[in-house]
């Protein structure tokens, strides 16, 4: 009796001390945009004195004033000291993130005047070019551009919209049973007054443009059904709609969600949540947040009916996620519309979500000896959410009238120990498909695997993989979502990179640190065997050679190292860090990484790194130069555009084996949008001829007889 009581109070000792400690980050976090502020107010009235030549006091005077906004004394100091101290005590090394609510942008640092590029997508199949977003910070307007395979402009998604009265617009109207139906928005049919309202100068410059900013939000592609799902039931869903049109979404500040022709521009329709809804009319300068979300598209068995589902959280505009029917793009307001919607006022857990949840199958139980089934959205918690950090598992076959009941008809699986918000999950499936184990990292550094053997809940199924320091063993933050694949020896290796681009601190030159690439091996044994540390990994060295790297280190040895790790050069110099999730393609995984301005009117860079996944090392291409690390002159906290530009067979030996490759070009962000660089990664040996064995089995059978009676 007496332990339980004591870790009660252990328990309630924690929680009080996050809350003081979030209460800290908020008050830390202001002091340094103060001390921010009071070193460009300096800088600022250095310059001038310098411009009027009005003498070295008065720059003395400036420098003086830097040096006493960023190392408070007296008070303040003692102050600063405490707040240190009680985060220190309740989240041991990191603190707290916490990003005001409605904040638009992540911080961007470009030369004034400039469109900043934003998310983009590359086109499935080969030569298909991309769409990409950017917005304009003086207007808060966006626009996605398709660009062919050359970087020519195909469409432009702003200058293709129709007029207000031509558009089609929809949301969904919450009833008092808990349903919500489609309902179409009607150009002219709010009072004369409201338009008047509505129409005044302080928002004139977004009605000139209707299309908002598109800050965060990455566009989804869907296209017809794809023929990878076994069973009947899908291969009816296919055959009903093999014939439906490519359609691009995206969410953007105007409020919308935004379905778009791929092939035209043109916008069959718009979207606006409700929980949206009430905040259209904000005119708050500078505009918040109102949809900056990023989507994601699958066919998904949602109960006994197949649907193409669109989930996507709000972004910084209010916590929560929803999931739409986008079975057909032509026809939505026929289709199954709301689905899904969930906010922090059913889990305070629930936080923002910027990057796209994730729609797939779990294994939830037996019956009668078969495996059972259910489709869930796949969300962590996000950032800014109330309770410890965690990943929740939302079933599509929920009827949307029911309340949520955790444990019940939803799941929440926590990671106590976690510090600021979790990356979003990546999946590894079992051979029938469904989700055996999710991967995310989190702010202090640490890479933690959830477990889905067993029937649901698995709230005891979460453990900590590996925690990732620097050399000199300072946490490194996780903020993209890991990579998986399969490792040398069993288990998976999980791929991810360090560093953190979320707020206006992380641009400040003082805040800059050591970051790394890693592979760290999961060899799925129970209990989890944690990788210690770095020293546990095989250490690869990035070498100048130009402008790239080389790459120099041992043969991989999967006996004697659990993985490989690559330092970024001199990142505490120039800040360089990984902000975008690796994509894995063909054997080689491809990091980008960004680098902060280097001066006055400069923009962001990017770096891409392409690198065998097994060694660590330059992958083996003919052809392909012995270098890594190209610099993109633009560059952007979101993953790097890599398009199919070509594939090779090779040539069939005389076995009928071949090695052959893929071509990929990296197209670079922005207006300017002809492919950057190119690499070549191998094809897997296949098989090409076949050659038949008349009477096989005979010829097998009387091989091992021979074998046995010598």
């Amino acid at each position: 009796m007496k332990l339980r009581l004591a870790g009660t109070a252990m328990r309630s000792l924690r929680q009080a001390l996050l809350r003081a400690a979030r209460v800290a980050a908020n008050i830390a976090q202001a002091l340094r945009r103060a001390a921010c502020a009071a070193r460009r107010s300096a800088q600022a009235r250095a310059r001038i004195a310098g411009a009027v030549n009005a003498g070295a006091s008065q720059a003395g005077w400036a420098s003086r004033l830097s040096l006493t906004a960023v190392r408070p004394s007296g008070v303040a100091r003692t102050t600063v000291l405490l707040l240190a101290l009680v985060a220190a005590v309740a989240s041991t090394e990191t603190m707290p993130l916490t990003i005001p609510e409605g904040l638009l942008g992540a911080p961007a640092q470009v030369p004034e005047g400039r469109t900043i590029p934003a998310a983009g997508l590359a086109l499935p199949g080969i030569g298909q070019g991309s769409v990409q977003a950017a917005y304009d910070p003086r207007t808060w307007t966006g626009d996605l551009t398709r660009y062919d395979a050359g970087g020519t402009v195909v469409w432009s998604a702003a200058a293709a919209l129709p007029a207000a009265a031509d558009r089609t617009l929809y949301t969904s109207h919450p009833q008092p049973d808990g349903t919500a139906p489609t309902v179409e928005l009607r150009e002219g049919a709010i009072p004369a007054d409201l338009t008047a309202r509505l129409s005044a100068a302080q928002v004139t410059a977004l009605r000139t443009r209707p299309l908002g900013a598109i800050v965060h939000s990455i566009p989804a592609y869907a296209g017809p059904p794809v023929p990878d799902i076994a069973g009947q039931a899908y291969f009816d869903f296919l055959r009903r709609h093999a014939a439906r049109p490519p359609t691009i979404y995206v969410a953007a500040n105007d409020g919308y969600l935004h379905a778009l022709d791929a092939a035209t521009g043109a916008e069959r329709w718009g979207y606006v949540p409700p929980p949206i809804f009430n905040i259209l009319t904000t005119t708050r300068q500078p505009p918040r947040a109102l949809f900056d979300g990023s989507a994601t598209v699958a066919d998904a068995l949602a109960g006994t009916t197949w649907r193409t589902v669109l989930a996507t959280g709000y972004g910084m505009s209010t916590r929560g996620l929803f999931a739409l029917d986008v079975t057909d793009p032509l026809n939505f307001a026929r289709g199954g519309g709301l689905l899904l919607s969930f906010s922090e006022a059913d889990d305070k857990a629930m936080g923002h979500l910027l990057t796209a949840p994730a729609i797939a199958r779990f294994k939830v139980g037996t019956s009668g000896g078969l495996p059972q089934y259910r489709t869930f959205i796949v969300t962590t918690s996000g950032i800014n959410g109330d309770d410890p950090p965690a990943l929740f598992l939302l079933p599509l076959d929920n009827p949307l009238r029911s309340a949520w009941r955790r444990n019940s008809n939803y799941y929440r699986l926590d990671a106590t120990s976690a510090q600021g918000p979790l990356t979003q999950p990546a999946l590894a499936l079992s051979p029938d498909g469904s989700v055996a184990y999710a991967y995310a990292g989190d702010l202090a550094g640490n890479v933690w695997r959830f477990e889905f053997t067993g029937r649901p809940p698995w709230n005891r199924n979460v453990s900590r993989l590996f925690t990732a320091r620097d050399a000199s063993g300072q946490r490194q933050p996780i903020t993209a979502t890991p990579a998986i694949a399969h490792a040398q020896g069993g288990g998976y290796l999980i791929l991810f990179g360090t560093g953190k681009w979320l707020e206006e601190q992380d641009t400040d030159p003082l805040t800059f640190a050591p970051q790394t690439l890693y592979a760290v091996r999961d060899s799925l044994d129970k209990p989890i065997r944690a990788v210690g540390s770095r020293n546990a990994l095989a250490a690869r060295q990035l070498r100048p050679s130009g402008d790239e790297f080389t790459l120099a280190g041992r043969p991989f040895d999967p006996t004697r190292a659990q993985g490989w790790f690559i330092d970024l050069p001199n990142s505490a110099q120039t800040g360089e860090r990984v902000a975008a999730a690796p994509q894995l393609r063909d054997g080689t995984v491809i990091f980008s990484t960004l680098l902060p301005p280097a001066g006055a009117g400069q923009g962001p860079q990017s770096r891409v790194y392409a690198i065998d996944i097994l060694s660590g090392l330059l992958p083996i291409v003919d052809g392909q130069p012995p270098h890594t690390g190209q610099r993109i002159d633009t560059g952007t906290a979101f993953p790097p555009l890599i398009a199919l530009a070509g594939v090779d067979s090779g040539t069939a030996t005389g076995i009928g084996r071949a090695t052959g490759w893929h071509t990929w070009t990296f197209l670079t962000p922005g207006a300017a949008s002809a492919p950057a660089r190119t690499i070549k990664t191998s094809l897997p040996t296949q098989r090409l001829t076949w050659r038949e064995i008349p009477n096989w089995q005979e010829r097998h059978r009387a091989a091992l007889q021979e074998e046995h009676d010598p």
